[in-house]
């Protein structure tokens, strides 16, 4: 009974995305907390950094309010060359949807910070969905 459609499934499935390979992505809808950075590394590669900020929904109060809401920020890296002129562009508060690949990576301790996690946010694609009050005009859509 369940057969066919298990076939058409692995038919239709990408083979990037089969069970064997797993993946991490993210999906974020938010506003650029700074215009992005251009940035060369250590290689001479050229990459840009972005922040972007999202707002979680705050729980009722018992009088039916809702306090004010506070930001998460997620710093994002693209090493896409052909994104970098219109990453560039936007500017802050540009409202923008985001899908980036993440990882966990784990820093030893040093001086200054003790032993920790991030997350590393790789862009993958990106949506203006409003300029914002700093705009200039480039909008649409880039990706990876």
């Amino acid at each position: 009974m369940l057969a066919p459609v298990l076939r058409t499934t692995r038919l239709i499935a990408p083979s990037a995305f089969s069970p064997a390979r797993g993946f991490a992505r993210l999906t974020l809808i938010g506003r650029l907390g700074a215009d992005p950075e251009l940035k060369t590394a250590s290689n001479g590669t050229e990459y840009v950094k972005y922040v972007v900020a999202t707002d979680a929904p705050s729980r009722a109060l018992p009088d039916g309010s809702h306090p004010p809401s506070k930001p998460t920020w997620h710093n994002i890296t693209s090493f896409a060359s052909s994104a970098v002129p219109r990453l560039t562009a936007l500017r802050k508060g540009a409202r923008v949807y985001v899908e980036a690949t993440y990882e966990m990576k784990r820093l030893e301790a040093n001086e200054e910070f003790p032993a920790r996690q991030v997350v590393n946010l790789r862009h993958e694609r990106l949506m203006v969905l409003d300029k914002g009050p700093n705009a200039e005009a480039s909008a649409g859509h880039m990706d990876d």
